[in-house]
């Protein structure tokens, strides 16, 4: 059973060119998949976030040794060996690649005046076919940011920085206005007339920078390449091409399927430039390719390992996405890593989480066509949860995919341990268990959604709910059947903010007193971070509009790490109350990391009392002694929880002798009929000390 929430950050010292073990590039299903698109180094502690990729089975994370690959992939490898790890690469120019290698429009124009470095205003012969802002333009190999067009014969520039003018240029040199796409950065010219610079065209240079320079793939770090941003199709935000440089817009001189060509030129020598550096440099190693086009991906089944659906229905429809990924089962390169990128948008926040149904739904046809599958939160995708589906082992798939009812999108597969049934009908649809073959099947029994994963044996018709919203938005539900009695209980994790790290079906804590939200700095040094309780750190919120939510008038949840208090003459209560679907044991910990940002710098209490009870009856009473044990589960106690949200854990600042922090707590399922030891040992007898 995957367990993401035993979470010690472990520190190796990393040789260089050690012999990496191989990921399991074929674990069972279903499997699981996460990027982790932030930068870790920032201003803001990560808190615990790295450790909690833990257990994905395949995680997507920053590939540059700018970004500290070094250092984050040596402390994955130690928490799983097993875990493919893809870094993420440029994917185009940027302001310190070679100039001549960027994408221009037609315009031309010749300087009136030399420039040295630093000067503001530039005379040009014309500014005919300028826009009025968002201009990039390039001298020789000076890119310069153009804040306005001052006049006909006039730009304005900033005067000093990267994107100001850093070189000499003489009166008569050509200025070429580049293509720059906010979000997406310089597009570069991929058509077969881009210049070459030191004997490489900007396909071999991106491909040399990602592979050898950033990634340095003789360090044998990771398992493969992700290239996000990735245009199959020539994007065409822009109106004005010129990819051969006689400045004429190409649309014009020769029509948008020669400029898609050209796009594809240099995208084609790109991705084999990439592969085979790859492959030269570390021939033992996986050497996976996956990129994020959005949607469907048919042009490279002979060379990408997979692609990436970004949020799943956000840009292309579910049978366009099914028929993609059918085509990938029998013609993509093996082994196969398409990964269903799964998502809720912010005016889902208040409950977007909870929407179990939506994650069958998605769940069930990633297990059904052989892809990873992940749910995250947010536009951006910054925060992921985990599921009691996430928690089971179906095995390997032992049939094709199947339909019922005579509908070709009501899906069934068969697996090792059961079978799994997806209803992309956009209706409802009933399946009987007398359809299905090999039962009998029982349903999971789980603890975030219980009146769907009861754990009964399937004898009764099985309704899956379906409705089609529109384009980009089929709705609908599956399931996961197992042919032995199966039970899934995750972790369940009660933090300080319903977004940001509170398990699905939980709230966050319940705060009395003039708690304040804290976070702290962020550090290059991993283990110089807080190890705060927290997917991020950060002070970022999010607004949303006709909402109230929890009273903010729209702003909702933000992502500070932790609270703290000081205590004062009155009492101050922080009581974390989890959801509990199943009931049983569960054993209970408290998660803290120091207070401020670096350890002992503040007087954390060493006597927090705690209590554990279940409605008004208290269980087990206790002290937390939190300068110590930082960014580690402390187990408080055994406790048998019922239904509901009876139970519940209490700290307060009575008689504490120091700042008290309240960050997570954690109920982990033991089962229904455990009765915990809690007698401690005897004293030893008979001993001799020498």
């Amino acid at each position: 059973m995957k367990n993401f929430t035993s979470f010690f950050l472990i520190i190796i010292i990393v040789s260089f060119g050690y012999a990496q073990s191989p990921a399991d590039l074929n674990p069972p299903y279903p499997r699981i998949a996460m990027d982790y698109f932030d930068n870790p180094i920032h201003s803001w502690s990560n808190g615990t976030k790295i450790n909690m990729l833990a257990g994905f089975d395949m995680a997507i994370i920053p590939g540059m040794f700018d970004t500290k690959v070094d250092v984050l992939v040596p402390i994955l490898r130690a928490q799983d060996p097993d875990q493919i790890l893809l870094g993420m690469g440029a994917n185009g120019v940027n302001i310190y690649s070679p100039a001549e290698y960027f994408l221009v429009t037609s315009y031309r124009a010749v300087l009136l005046e030399d420039l040295a470095p630093g000067d503001e205003l530039i005379k040009v012969s014309t500014t005919e076919g300028l826009p009025d802002d968002a201009i990039h333009i390039r001298i020789n190999t000076d890119v310069i940011a153009i804040l306005y067009v001052h006049s006909d014969t006039t730009l304005v520039t900033t005067p000093s920085g990267e994107y100001g003018i850093n070189e000499h240029h003489a009166k008569g040199d050509t200025v070429f206005r580049v293509i720059r796409v906010l979000g997406q950065g310089y597009r570069p010219n991929f058509g077969e007339f881009c210049p070459f610079v030191d004997g490489d065209q900007v396909w071999d240079f991106l491909a040399k920078k990602n592979i050898i320079n950033e990634m340095k793939w003789d360090y044998r770090l990771l398992d493969g390449i992700f290239h996000d941003y990735f245009r199959v199709i020539f994007p065409s935000e822009n109106a004005d091409f010129d990819f051969d440089m006689n400045g004429v817009d190409d649309r014009i001189e020769h029509g948008t399927d020669w400029i898609d060509a050209q796009w594809k030129h240099g995208m084609d020598l790109w991705i084999q430039a990439e592969v085979d550096l790859m492959n030269q440099m570390a021939p033992d190693l996986p050497n996976l390719l996956s990129v994020n086009t959005g949607s469907s991906l048919h042009q490279y089944y002979d060379i990408v390992n997979g692609h990436c659906f970004e949020g799943y229905q956000r840009f292309t429809t579910w049978s366009y996405i099914h028929n993609d990924v059918m085509n990938w089962m029998t013609l993509g390169v093996q082994p196969q890593v398409i990964f269903f990128l799964d998502y809720f948008a912010e005016n889902h926040f208040w409950n977007g989480k909870n929407r179990f149904n939506k994650v069958r739904f998605g769940l069930s046809h990633a297990m059904i066509t052989e892809c990873y599958y992940g749910f995250t939160g947010g536009d951006t995708y910054q925060y992921w949860y985990w599921y009691d589906e996430y928690e089971t082992n179906m095995g390997y798939p032992t049939s094709n995919v199947q339909t019922l009812n005579g509908e070709p999108y009501l899906l069934l597969r068969y697996f090792d341990n059961g079978c799994v049934i997806c209803n992309g009908t956009g209706s409802n649809q009933v399946v009987s268990s007398s359809q299905l073959q090999g039962g009998p099947y029982y349903r999971l029994k789980g603890g975030q959604d219980p009146s769907w994963n009861t754990g009964e044996l399937v004898d009764e018709p099985i309704e899956l709910y379906g409705y089609n919203y529109g384009n980009h938005n089929l709705r609908g539900d599956g399931i996961l059947l197992f042919k032995q009695p199966t039970t899934a209980v995750c972790d369940i994790i009660v933090d300080n903010f319903f977004m940001n790290a509170t398990s699905p079906g939980s709230d966050a804590v319940r705060l009395d007193g003039p708690w304040q939200k804290k976070s702290a700095a962020g550090f290059k040094d991993f283990t110089q971070n807080n190890p705060f309780w927290a997917l991020s750190g950060s002070t970022w919120k999010i607004s949303i509009p006709n909402y109230d939510v929890d009273g903010a008038n729209g702003v909702f949840d933000e992502n500070y790490g932790y609270h703290a208090v000081n205590p004062g003459s009155d009492i101050y209560t922080a009581t974390y109350y989890p959801t509990i679907g199943v009931p049983g044991w569960y054993e209970v910990s408290e998660w803290h990391g120091w207070h401020g940002d670096y350890p002992q710098t503040v007087s954390e209490a060493t006597n927090v009392p705690f209590e554990i009870g279940v409605s008004d009856t208290i269980k087990i009473r206790g002290a937390i002694n939190q300068q110590i044990d930082y960014g580690q589960w402390n187990r408080l106690g055994y406790v048998e929880l019922p239904v509901g949200k009876q139970g519940y854990v209490r700290i307060s600042t009575k008689g504490a002798n120091g700042t008290v922090i309240a960050d997570a707590m954690r109920f982990h399922y033991m089962g229904d009929d455990v009765i915990p030891d809690s007698t401690p040992p005897k004293s030893p007898t008979n001993v001799r000390v020498y």
